[in-house]
């Protein structure tokens, strides 16, 4: 019965996206004067039906194979090679210092394929590129000038050119099978791209990797995938490995990650716990920022290298917080953030995988990966324990389960795997819907810019132009506001951080008496001494925190109040004016706001194991009173205690909290002078973009205007025509939704 609801569904949705690609954008290319050759671009443009077209159709192409694609992307040295392995359960993808992901690279699940294959359907245009390389390299060399090519001057460089110019390397095959086949196609495609960008070579490549923007043109690997090889699904399940943001450098490469995100059904994004700050991880979260509203809840984090944690180290409550503020816009974004060690997933796997396999694992001089296994495993005495196959498997079990791997698998890759076919339906849906708004929005006001007259279309470009040099002015009049708001910031915060430094130790005068100490004899009962004050303190800064959010956005809300209202007013005026109610927002991103040391390690610390001498008292009986009656006898002793100075625990306590909330604010004025501000600086880009856009539109309306009468009705026909087209498409792929979300099924929901 699901099954049959699931098909029933993709042949609607097919239809859909057909009816889409061939009843609206191809109508649209096609309107003679739609798209004139105007410089202003409006709301609507040639490029963008283009793109939507190509979008559209590798939406077609998943739900057809009922196939769900997760783009993992991350900066290099992040992980993601070793994430996807751990996945995997295979070192299929090679981890190397240079970039290994120039072109995205998919890696589909395929059961009971043990060996790896690899497809790549279209090796022309890199054939192209080696023919290219041959004859400037023959040059080089007979010129005596290959060593002044700076990638030759590497071990693999220097590999690559020679075979490029003996021709032993001539070629890129469309079929490669094994992990070493594959490992030397990776390698060779990307070391290409690095010979091409060097300034001795200077060949554009980026002319080349156009030809690579349809999921059947990439690079794609079929494996079993050792923990879904147990699953029962319908479907496939897909991985896209992407180029990392920091990878090069290349514009072309952030174009490449960009377009595979929004044709994504979902995404995990591996970011480095060590570089959680970096400038490359703020790239990652930006350029998610845009694509927010189609991924919805389809966006999933994992939060690598968490192995590395230290004492000071971010818990791992603290470290979800804080990501799901940066990622996740809706309530309930912790639960798609996961700290894992790929590293510890990756070698716990590939042991499991090996002894379910052949019952031993391979000799380690030929598989280099068992001895990073062993140490971290076993220790440093591995090599006497290695063939032990009971206590392997055990520490092998041990390492999977301290990687935190579990509940991200359990979470991301089998749910995904398990709902492959509807998260594919789910992703076209979606997409549908956001380019049906966008063309309705864009022909409608065409629309009620072409019943205008020219005189009044000239009339609102000139205020246009006007709106748009006071939005710049506006722009630059509110530096004073800004630099007096992080002022008024820092008063506040300081002043709650005092006051919350005198409700933590009003909190354990409260609970403890600050100017002695308490002993125990057992170590047990100092803990757990220790633990009511824990909670008591824990309580006290949980509610610090919240009281530090709030205040701090009420700052920024005030900020976010006084930038906007000008720009705000502009709009408003201007969609008055064109008789349209319109308004551009932007929802600023929530600081973190974290007390990120652990009571906890403070706390283990405090307890002392002391000698102390103490008095005793005992009974016995003396000769002078003929042993008639006992004596009290006092006497003194050493005693093990394990004591609790509790005012040193408060300077402690308030030293650390000091400490952390002079570096909080420092994190909070970074964040207002960088990400705030480019938010600021973002909102005044749309309003000022938006107006720009209108602008193009009236123009192109002004163009119009010049056709003659019935050239003028056809093009206001035709518009009137998809507008109604896309009004009907889009509630027909609402009411689709519906339809599957009331399908009684709770994994078919959408």
């Amino acid at each position: 019965m699901y099954q049959t609801v699931i098909d029933i569904i993709s042949k609607e949705t097919l239809r859909l996206i057909n009816e889409q690609a061939d009843g609206i954008f191809l109508p649209l290319l096609q309107t003679p004067g739609l798209f004139n050759n105007c410089d202003e671009q409006g709301n609507l443009s040639e490029n963008s039906i283009k793109h939507w077209t190509n979008v559209i159709k590798d939406e077609a192409y998943k739900v057809k194979r009922s196939e769900v694609t997760f783009v993992v992307i991350g900066t290099m040295k992040s992980g993601k090679s070793t994430t996807i392995n751990a996945i995997i359960g295979n070192e299929l993808l090679p981890n190397r210092n240079q970039p290994m992901t120039i072109l995205p690279t998919i890696i589909t699940h395929c059961a009971g394929k043990i060996e790896p294959e690899l497809v790549f359907s279209n090796p022309q245009p890199f054939n192209e590129i080696i023919d290219t390389l041959h004859q400037k390299l023959k040059v080089k060399e007979a010129a005596g000038e290959l060593d002044q090519i700076s990638f030759y001057n590497t071990m693999d460089g220097r590999e690559l050119i020679r075979k490029i110019i003996d021709k032993s390397f001539k070629e890129v095959r469309q079929f490669y099978q094994g992990n070493t086949e594959i490992f030397t196609f990776l390698k060779y495609i990307n070391d290409i791209w690095r010979l091409c960008n060097s300034v001795d070579i200077g060949l554009d490549a980026e002319l080349y990797l156009n030809h690579y923007r349809k999921m059947e043109d990439l690079p794609r690997i079929e494996v079993e995938f050792f923990h879904l090889k147990e699953q029962n699904f319908q479907g496939r399940f897909t991985l896209i490995d992407t180029p990392g943001p920091n990878e090069a450098g290349q514009f072309f490469l952030k174009n490449i990650v960009t377009e595979q995100v929004e044709k994504a059904s979902a995404i995990i994004v591996i970011l480095d716990y060590t570089q959680m700050n970096a400038e490359a991880e703020l790239e990652i979260y930006k350029s998610l920022q845009a694509i927010t509203h189609i991924t919805q809840n389809r966006m999933f984090a994992l939060v690598n290298k968490f192995d590395q944690k230290d004492r000071n180290g971010m818990s791992v409550e603290t470290l979800r917080s804080y990501i799901a503020t940066q990622l996740f816009a809706e309530e309930g974004g912790k639960k798609r953030v996961f700290p894992v060690s790929s590293k510890y997933a990756y070698l716990a796997n590939r042991a499991l995988s090996e002894l379910g396999a052949n019952g031993k694992l391979s000799n380690c001089k030929t598989n280099p990966w068992i001895e990073d296994f062993g140490q971290l495993a076993l220790g440093a005495c591995w090599e006497s324990e290695i063939d032990d196959i009971q206590e392997v498997e055990y520490r092998a079990n041990k390492l999977w389960k301290s990687s935190y791997f579990d509940d991200p698998l359990a979470e991301i890759i089998k749910n995904g795997s398990e709902n492959a076919a509807v998260m594919s339906l789910k992703s076209a849906i979606a997409k549908m819907l956001d380019y049906d708004k966008k063309i309705m929005d864009g022909i409608l006001l065409r629309i009620n810019a072409l019943t205008s007259g020219i005189d009044t279309i000239e009339n609102e470009i000139t205020c246009l132009e006007k709106d748009i040099s006071l939005v710049k002015k506006v722009g630059t009049d509110l530096r004073t506001i800004f630099d007096n708001s992080i002022e008024t910031l820092h008063y506040k915060f300081y002043l709650l951080v005092d006051n919350s430094a005198a409700l933590l130790e009003e909190e354990m005068q409260f609970e403890f008496n600050l100017y002695n100490y308490e002993d125990f004899s057992q170590e047990a009962e100092a803990r757990q001494m220790l633990a009511k004050l824990i909670e008591a303190v824990s309580v006290k800064l949980r509610v610090i925190q919240q009281e530090a959010k709030k205040s701090v956005d009420e700052v920024l809300e005030n900020i976010g109040a006084e930038f906007t209202r000008p720009l705000e007013t502009v709009l408003e005026t201007a969609g008055e004016r064109l008789f349209e109610a319109f308004s551009v927002k932007v929802d600023f991103p929530s600081p973190s706001i974290l007390i990120s040391f652990d009571p906890q390690q403070i706390f283990y610390n405090s307890i002392k194991r002391e000698s102390v001498m103490k008095m005793g008292v005992m009974l016995e009986r003396k000769w002078y009173t003929l042993w008639s009656h006992e004596h009290k006898h006092k006497y003194q002793y050493k005693e093990q205690v394990y004591r609790i100075y509790t005012k040193d625990v408060l300077g402690i306590l308030q030293k650390v909290f000091l400490d952390d909330s002079d570096g909080i604010w420092r994190s909070l004025d970074q964040y207002v002078r960088t990400e705030f501000n480019e938010a600021m600086n973002a909102y005044f880009m749309a309003g000022y973009g938006y107006l720009e856009r209108i602008k193009g539109d009236l123009l192109q309306a002004k163009h119009d205007q010049e056709l003659k009468g019935e050239r003028m009705a056809e093009l206001k026909q035709a518009m009137h025509t998809i507008f109604k087209q896309a009004e009907t498409h889009r509630k027909d792929v609402e009411l689709l939704g519906k339809g599957f979300l009331m399908r009684g099924r709770e994994k078919v929901a959408i």
